[in-house]
């Protein structure tokens, strides 16, 4: 009998997938409301049984093959949904993209698309970035006007593959409420750095002590087990919760943007030189680079990606630390 690779299981799986797909988790009004107050709700089980399972086996192959990169943290993997089956069942199909959908309060005729993903982990002492808004680098995107439609801002996934308390530390501090702050544009500036050069984006502490202690009065963790989730908008402040003791800590992030979301160019995006772009396009107009992933894939940029058609970015020397 012939064994057909996983990859194209998976792929075929995520072209015929109905848009109330099996095992489909749906956000209570209370979740809902919470997501909309604070800008970050916690859900729980997001990944379970043999999908949890190949996807902690994932991180910890990625992690064996992969020293550190950059300061502060064991390990930081960007974009591995392109390369990797596995992450790209969990980025593009199913669960995950369906659980933004519902907090962007997409209807059927709306489309989402993924940005960036990144595998990351911490050991003990490792500094991982203070608080922050990712920059133009990890996020690129044009910005949303705070007085614009919440749902244009995009959201954020990040699952944890470790147990995570918050005596022990290790998770993610997430500043309730930022995301839609009157000095939310202040705060950033803060840490974005001159025009043209690379941001400021985890000195926080540094470069604003005050703002750095207002987001320690608004600090919260979540208790989390592996394949929890916590879901938060593009401009909640975030960052590394440090700890000295135990185990390392394993974590998957993953970037979402509405389709009508315009590219921004910030000089490296690899899209930019292969589709011929400016920046100000729609992220419709990136296709196979930040594919469409709800209602559902579209098979001919998954195939592209498959193909290894999409021309991976070269990072600039000085890459900045922008994630958690």
């Amino acid at each position: 009998m012939r064994t057909i690779p996983i990859c194209i299981l998976l792929v075929a799986e995520a072209a015929a997938m109905p848009l109330q797909h099996p095992g489909r988790i749906t956000l209570t009004k209370e979740q809902l409301e919470t997501y909309d107050r604070d800008g970050v709700v916690l859900v729980k089980g997001v990944l379970t049984g043999w999908r949890l399972r190949r996807l902690k086996s994932t991180a910890e192959g990625i992690l064996q093959q992969n020293g550190p990169r950059v300061a502060g943290y064991r390990l930081i993997d960007f974009q591995g949904w392109r390369n990797n089956c596995v992450l790209r069942s969990v980025a593009c199909d199913g669960t995950v993209p369906d659980l933004v959908a519902q907090v962007m309060r997409l209807k059927t005729d709306e489309r989402l698309r993924v940005l960036k993903d990144a595998m990351l982990a911490l050991k003990p002492g490792d500094e991982g970035c203070g608080w922050h808004v990712d920059d133009k680098f990890f996020w690129p995107c044009h910005d949303s006007a705070t007085n614009e439609d919440a749902r244009l801002e995009g959201v954020n996934v990040w699952i944890t593959l470790s147990p995570l308390t918050a005596a022990e530390g290790g998770g993610l501090a997430v500043a309730s409420r930022s995301a839609r702050a009157a000095w939310r544009e202040e705060a950033r500036m803060a840490i974005a750095g001159a025009v043209g050069h690379v941001p400021n984006t985890c000195r926080m502490a540094t470069l604003s002590p005050a703002t750095h202690r207002r987001l320690e009065r608004m600090k919260v963790l979540h208790q989390m087990e592996p394949g929890d989730a916590l879901l938060h908008s593009r401009y909640c402040f975030h960052r590394s919760e440090t700890f000295a003791h135990g185990d390392l800590k394993l974590r998957y992030s993953i970037r979402y943007m509405p389709e009508d979301a315009r590219i921004f160019n910030n000089g490296f995006e690899a899209v930019l030189k292969a589709k011929r772009l400016q920046g100000g396009e729609s992220l419709a107009a990136c296709g196979e680079f930040y594919p469409q992933v709800w209602p559902r894939p579209l098979w001919r940029e998954r195939m592209l990606i498959r193909m290894g058609r999409i021309t991976e970015e070269v990072l600039p020397k000085a890459s900045p630390k922008t994630h958690s």
